[in-house]
C-alpha cells in the first residue's frame, strides 16, 4: 500500500487504495485501459447514491468499476443521471484512500481546508461510507470508510455489487 505522510505528530491512518477517472463511456473506457495497460475489470455496476453536495441532497445514478489490478486500482465512473460526476469533470478525478477512523478523518481534511463537498448520505440520513473532499488544485480526496473494504473486496473477486441498490 502506499501511505500518505503527514508532517511527525499527526497519524494519517489513510492508505491510498484507488485513483478514479470519470469517463463518457465506461465500457470503452475498459477497453482502452485494458488495451494500452492490460487492466483487468471487476463487474461494472450500477449505484443509485444520495449525496449531499454543498449542503444539498442530491440524487446520482452512475456505473462504476475497478480495476481487479492493484492496489492501488484503476476505478472508472461514467454518471448516468445527477451532474455530479457528469461530462464536465471528465479527466482523472479523485484519489481514494481508505480509512479506518471515517468521521475524524473527514473532520481532520475540513480542518485542514480541504471541505467535504460531497459526501454519501446513509439510510439514517446521516454522511457515511465515503466523502469527496477537493484539493486547493481542484483534485478530489476521496475518503472511504474501511467497513466497506470488504463489501468492494467480494466485488474485485468477481461477486457483483449492488447493481442498482442505494448506497
Amino acid at each position: 500500500m502506499i501511505r500518505v505522510h503527514e508532517p511527525p505528530g499527526t497519524p494519517c491512518g489513510l492508505d491510498l487504495f484507488h485513483a478514479g477517472f470519470v469517463v463518457d463511456d465506461i465500457a470503452a473506457a475498459m477497453a482502452a485501459y485494458t488495451q494500452a495497460f492490460g487492466l483487468r475489470w471487476a463487474s461494472v455496476a450500477t449505484r443509485v447514491v444520495d449525496v449531499l453536495v454543498a449542503g444539498e441532497r442530491r440524487t446520482a445514478e452512475l456505473l462504476a468499476v475497478y480495476s481487479v489490478d492493484g492496489p492501488p486500482h484503476v476505478e472508472l465512473i461514467e454518471e448516468v443521471s445527477g451532474d455530479i460526476w457528469g461530462a464536465r469533470f471528465l479527466a482523472m478525478n479523485h484519489v481514494g484512500y481508505w480509512s479506518s477512523a471515517f468521521a475524524t478523518d473527514v473532520d481532520r481534511l475540513q480542518a485542514s481546508g480541504f471541505a467535504a463537498e460531497v459526501r454519501n448520505l446513509g439510510p439514517d440520513g446521516e454522511p457515511g461510507r465515503f466523502a469527496y473532499h477537493r484539493t486547493p488544485s481542484g483534485l478530489w480526496i476521496e475518503v472511504v470508510d474501511r467497513a466497506v473494504e470488504p463489501e468492494i473486496g467480494r466485488w474485485l473477486a468477481g461477486a457483483g455489487y449492488g447493481q442498482g441498490a442505494r448506497r
